[in-house]
């Protein structure tokens, strides 16, 4: 397990990857507003080559069941495809104007409310090429 977190919230994230018994975490400095873009190609840097499976998850859904991570990681080795797990919507969704005046209903049989985690097979993750030295 790899975890990503901005400099200043690393001491908070490594109780979790101790937990794990994974490698220490990767960080970023490159992101102090601890963005997507800036945590990605940390934890992008840090996998090893043989990684076949990588799950992408977010410390806002850190409850997720273990069921679900063994379900994604399932579906991305059988399908060999990138999966991104969704539930139902079940909330009414209503298009709206620019001043909040309610236009119509959103069909929900065309909507997702899409979770983490999301999977990907190792081999689709761009990694970092080695850099060379001169000797």
């Amino acid at each position: 397990m790899i975890v990503v977190a901005p400099e200043g919230m690393l001491s908070e994230a490594r109780p979790s990857q101790q937990a794990a018994r994974g490698p220490p975490p990767a960080t970023s400095t490159s992101s102090p507003a601890a963005d997507q873009a800036g945590l990605r190609p940390a934890g992008l840097a840090a996998l090893r080559p043989d990684v076949t499976t990588v799950l992408v998850h977010d410390a806002a859904r850190a409850l997720t069941p273990s069921t679900l991570l063994d379900a994604v990681v399932d579906a991305v080795r059988a399908s060999g495809a990138g999966i991104v797990p969704g539930l139902d919507v079940v909330d009414s969704i209503k298009r709206v104007d620019e001043l909040g005046r309610v236009l119509g209903s959103v069909d929900r049989q065309e909507l997702s409310a899409v979770q983490t985690p999301q999977g990907f097979p190792g081999r689709r993750w761009p990694r970092p090429s080695p850099r060379r030295t001169r000797s």
